[in-house]
């Protein structure tokens, strides 16, 4: 006999599939040669303007000598608009300029290079050292500040660097030549000798603007462009010879698998371990320098490389070789090189591994244990210096002290073949041994896929239709500065309702959230922040590329990473400037993300029937689209996807799709007339309907290569309208914006796409208090069976079998049809394994000795008629007694003595009403006897969130010597007094 044992909502949140950390941002592709110093807590101080006033010049903000002491103290990462876009007033986001100051103390000495590195600033930097300004690497010497013209980095989203060496070195010389001037000629603090190491101090000034330039996208969009240095910051020093630092923001090191990648069809392609690995080797120094390069692919398991059979191409001979008690070298080269004084070489390198272990995505069905999710290797080159002591032996395709190899001499063998260039050659028997000068690394996944036009995606030879989301990385309270346990939440929420596919929009993300999708299998659709317009100036379509090579070159290596995006939606506004069409433009992104990597698919997300290929047929290999039936559109999900695809040739997905939802507004047959864009009314059950929609027709369509709705969390728009009530942000997310209330719509999406979680979710579980009677009970599970548990008002509880609508959905029809309180308890079971011994694994065919029962509960109240609700909550009696009787008085405002004031109180724009908050004042800029009860209610809304579709309805006739009592649905009260303007 069996036993139920009951399993609550609250224990099912967490994922049996563990996220895997990806060992955070710090780790980024630095090698143990280099010192990398995290500049988060320098002691930055801060200023910035206002729009377009009170900015400062570089002379006054990068001088050595300005007194910063008033400036507000910051720590990376930052922003100066987290607050000013969450405050409810529309479109007060301060785009200007921001000023950061530190004093940099760092050692300079012969033979090493100092950069900075800047993971993200948004959107126009620019760097001076004591006062002095430097250019970013491998900018363009068009790319200045506009109003400044200095070097300047354009663009928001990518990582770049400087190269600080010359201006530390400058310092040190200045600082000398002032120790000479005063007699100063003690050694430095260290006890160096002069000359070898010594410290120096000096100022860096970054310059950060978030206006809008012509030349850099995104120009307009539907989400804010947070000022400031928002992802971390870094100090790295390295050897004088080392692998470049100069290539776009990128590693260095750049790995091709040219046949794990894109595919022509679902046969696993020939050669598939094939890999080319290229960098350039700098010699910074004023002599010629000899040294060595290994290059390495290292297995993270004996037990994985031994299944992989790694060899190299030269004969086909396996070398698993172990470098610690984990890791495995699988394939291996080393590369005499000899470089010319201040000489850059650049070096390839071909190695094989046959029968790669896959990098195989993430699995969601039940019972998937996810052992085998992910596999990644390393792959590492290293520049050995072969003069200096001998501390090191490269031997056996490994780097090991000379005592653990039981040698003394400077020869050690070293197997492999490789593709060089001028002096770089195959290694003898035997080769010089020396130190690890400098070193970089990156993570790669062999795999295959194809996107088929008629039967959708598919990664290594197996259908795997991508069902997913898209993301926008900022959050309420912190705008989009970043830390990485946020990015993580957000990984993890994301993993908890099934994702397998993630669309990054709308610009490259941080670093740190692409490890954790390389780390954990989940497919990537990486895009430039091109959105929306063509900027009208001739550099745009430069600067735009620019990006594009960024994106490519500093995410190229991860095998997450499928989909290059080209553009989104431009054609809302602009598609051509004086310089350059779009149809022209998106021909020569296309063209240009081939040539920069052959391996992935093009893509773009479109809305304008030009785009089509039928049409104005902008260039990508694959498109999708975005479209919102039932919210921009006339409802129809499937139609509108049909007629998509009838004007269409290329593989067709589907980009984004969603509604608006207010977790405090409610209604049970909620419709597309009353709940729409910019309205007051938007329901947190049309979303849910909407996706149900959706998710019905998707589920029956794999020909659909990708799906991603419209957002995983709302987010921050400054300068949006109204939306229920609130300004400022897109509430399309399956999640508020604190990440505090997973909406209705994330478990209909977790119902379907998560089957390894068994769970039962009653939906419009926050409707507590209904007008509106008869209620059809909505059930959302991934199990096989669900049953309503329902007692009224303290009676013994009816039992209800629900009915199995398909897609997760579940349904009970006719209940809470009389007034009173219910308690509803859901519950539900799976018919394959759903029940358990205590240890979740014994079948009862086995003789288990209980059942897992998936619960969970709702206690909602049916009204009285008569009785009224604001978004779901009772409302207390009114106090209409001063009121006019004109039934203007609809529960929602009264002339009554209050209290505090809610802050979310805000006159709607254009309504010719304002608000004196200091001295608490309505004013009405007509007569207050003409002001008609309608006009009242749409003068003033409750922006915050709680307060969805509460307005300030006030009987007409109110003369100055009237109160306004305005109450929020919390309780909380302002009085007013009513003057006219």
């Amino acid at each position: 006999m069996t036993h139920p044992r009951i399993i609550p909502l609250s224990q099912t949140e967490t994922s049996r599939y563990h996220v895997r950390d990806a060992g955070g941002t710090a780790t980024l592709n630095h090698g143990p040669e280099r010192e990398v110093v995290d500049l988060a807590d320098l002691g930055w101080r801060f200023a910035c303007g206002h729009g377009d006033d009170d900015i400062l010049d570089p002379a006054t903000a990068a001088a050595p000598d300005f007194d910063d002491s008033g400036w507000e103290p910051v720590t990376l990462p930052h922003t100066w608009n987290a607050l000013d876009t969450n405050d409810g007033v529309r479109g007060n986001m301060n785009r200007t300029v921001g000023w950061y100051r530190a004093h940099l103390h760092v050692p300079v000495s012969p033979g090493r290079r100092t950069y900075l590195e800047f993971d993200g600033v948004n959107s126009i930097t620019s760097l001076y050292v004591d006062g002095r300004a430097l250019a970013p690497l491998s900018a363009d010497p068009r790319d200045t500040a506009w109003n400044t013209g200095d070097p300047a980095h354009l663009g928001g989203y990518a990582m770049f660097r400087y190269d600080l060496t010359d201006a530390l070195l400058d310092a040190v010389s200045t600082t000398a030549d002032h120790d000479a001037a005063t007699g100063n000629d003690a050694a430095p603090a260290d006890g160096t000798a002069d000359g070898d190491v010594r410290d120096v101090d000096v100022v860096i000034a970054v310059r950060v603007d978030n206006r809008r330039d012509l030349r850099v996208a995104p120009l307009f969009a539907d989400f804010n462009f947070y000022g400031g240095i928002y992802r971390p910051a870094r100090l790295v020093r390295t050897a004088d010879v080392h692998l470049a630092l100069d290539d776009h923001g990128a590693s260095g090191l750049r790995v091709v698998t040219p046949n794990a990648g894109r595919s022509e069809s679902v046969e696993r392609p020939d050669h598939l371990g094939l890999t080319r690995i290229e960098a350039d080797i700098v010699n910074d120094a004023d002599r010629e320098r000899h040294v060595l390069v290994r290059t390495t692919i290292v297995a993270p398991s004996a037990t994985a490389a031994g299944n992989a059979s790694a060899t190299t191409v030269t004969d086909g001979t396996a070398l698993p070789i172990a470098d610690d008690a984990h890791d495995v070298t699988v394939a291996n080269d080393v590369t005499n090189v000899t470089l010319a004084p201040r000489e850059r070489r650049h070096v390839k390198v071909t190695l094989e591994i046959k029968n790669p272990h896959l990098w195989q995505p993430i699995d969601y069905s039940r019972g998937a244990t996810n052992d085998d999710v992910a596999y990644q290797y390393n792959v590492r080159m290293t520049v050995i210096d072969t003069e200096s002591p001998a501390k090191f032996a490269v031997g056996n395709g490994k780097i090991a002290p000379l005592a653990a190899l039981g040698r003394n001499d400077n020869t050690a063998e070293a197997p492999g073949r490789h593709d060089g260039n001028g002096d770089a050659r195959s290694q003898p028997a035997t080769a010089p041994t020396g130190t690890p000068l400098d070193s970089v690394a990156e993570r790669i996944g062999y795999r295959w896929f194809h996107v088929s036009h008629d039967h959708g995606f598919f990664i290594n030879g197996r259908s795997h239709p991508l069902r997913g989301v898209t993301r926008h990385q900022d959050r309420e309270g912190l705008g989009n500065a970043l830390h990485d346990a946020q990015h993580l939440e957000d990984f993890t929420i994301i993993m908890q309702m099934g994702v397998n596919y993630l669309r990054l929009a709308h610009y490259p993300h941080a670093n740190y959230f692409y490890d954790l999708c390389d780390a954990n299998g989940v497919i990537v659709w990486a895009e430039i922040p091109f959105i929306d317009w063509v900027g009208e100036d001739e550099r745009f379509a430069d600067v735009t590329k620019e990006q594009l090579v960024e994106l490519i070159r500093q995410q190229g290596n991860r095998p997450s990473i499928c989909f290059w995006g080209l553009q989104n939606e431009v054609g809302n506004h602009n598609t051509a400037n004086q310089w350059i069409a779009m149809p022209q433009l998106s021909r020569e992104l296309n063209d240009l993300a081939h040539t920069e990597d052959a391996t992935r698919y093009t893509t773009q997300a479109a809305d304008q029937d030009e785009t089509a290929s039928s049409r104005g047929n902008w260039a990508s290999d694959i498109i999708s689209w975005n479209m919102y039936p039932g919210w921009y559109s006339q409802p129809g999900f499937g139609a509108l996807i049909e007629q998509k695809r009838s004007i269409e040739s290329r593989p067709l997905g589907l980009s984004e799709y969603g509604t608006g939802a207010s977790i405090d507004q409610h209604e049970l047959h909620p419709n597309a007339h009353k709940t729409r864009p910019n309205s007051y009314w938007q329901p947190e059950e049309y979303q849910s309907m909407q996706h149900e929609e959706a998710l019905a027709y998707i589920n029956a369509h794999d020909w659909l290569w990708s799906t991603s709705l419209w957002n995983m969390f709302d987010f921050g728009v400054d300068h949006r309208p109204s939306e229920a009530g609130r300004f400022e942000i897109n509430n399309k997310g399956l999640v508020t914006w604190d990440r505090r209330v997973k909406k209705d719509a994330f478990y209909l999406h977790k119902a379907n796409w998560n089957r390894l979680d068994p769970f039962v979710y009653i939906a419009s579980r926050r409707y507590t208090a209904r007008e509106e009677g008869p209620s059809t009970v909505r059930v959302y599970s991934n199990l096989d069976r669900v049953w309503l548990q329902v007692a009224h008002d303290g009676a013994a509880a009816v039992r209800y079998d629900a009915r199995a609508c398909g897609n997760g959905v579940f349904t009970v029809d006719g209940l809470l049809n009389e007034s009173g309180v219910y308690t509803i308890w859901a519950y539900g079971v799976a018919d394959d394994g759903g029940c358990e011994g205590e240890d979740g694994a014994v079948s009862p065919d086995d003789g288990a000795a209980y059942v897992n029962v998936y619960a969970d509960q709702v206690i909602w109240t049916r009204l009285a008629d008569g009785d009224r609700t604001t978004g779901g909550r009772i409302v207390g009696a009114v106090d209409d007694s001063d009121a006019a009787d004109d039934g203007s008085d609809d529960g929602r405002a009264r002339i009554a003595d209050g209290a505090q004031i809610p802050w979310s109180l805000w006159a709607r724009p254009d309504s010719g009403f304002s608000l004196d908050r200091e001295g608490l004042r309505m004013i009405a800029q007509r007569p207050l006897p003409e002001i008609t009860p309608e006009q009242w209610q749409a003068a003033f809304s409750f922006n915050g969130s709680g307060t969805i579709d509460f307005y300030a309805t006030l009987p007409t006739g109110l003369t100055p010597a009237d109160k306004a009592v305005v109450t929020a649905p919390d309780g909380t009260q302002t009085v007013f007094t009513v003057v006219q303007g």
